[in-house]
């Protein structure tokens, strides 16, 4: 059975997000859809469904400076299967607890949910994060949790 992360099966087009946010500077940040511009950049928390996961960085021009104007593109992994997520700092997950989407594209746990779920920890005992560990996540698929 292949590997979900050996395969990039999305190229979209990004926006790189608001200043506040910025480029997806890797992998493994949670993305979403502005369906007013088209074009997909970093989760802003909340509700916004999480349409995939970042398989790299942002493209970035030829002196090497992440593009965060529109037309600049982002590979991701759909939302579906086991991938993964960076975490937020100070999270704890549990093998079998949901996992939620955070502001920047980051998955906080269930203590911390104010937004959007994005699956289920699937990792062993427990994982306490500082920002950017890449934990484990059964993903059900977008608006499917």
């Amino acid at each position: 059975m292949p590997n979900m992360m050996d395969t990039i099966d999305g190229n979209m087009m990004a926006t790189g997000g608001a200043a506040a946010i910025g480029p997806v500077v890797g992998a493994g940040y949670i993305l979403g859809f502005d369906g007013t511009n088209n074009t997909v950049k970093l989760h802003a928390g909340g509700d916004v469904l999480p349409i995939g996961i970042s398989a790299g960085q942002s493209e970035k021009d030829a002196e090497g400076v992440s593009l965060v104007t529109v037309g600049a593109s982002i590979s991701y992994y759909p939302c579906s299967g086991l991938l993964y997520v960076r975490a937020a700092a100070s999270q704890t997950f549990t093998t079998g607890l949901p996992v939620y989407c955070l502001e920047g594209g980051l998955a906080v746990d269930g203590a911390d949910a104010s937004g959007q779920q994005l699956g289920i920890y699937v990792g062993g005992g427990h994982a306490s994060t500082v920002l950017g560990d890449l934990v484990p996540v059964l993903c059900s698929g977008v608006g499917h949790i």
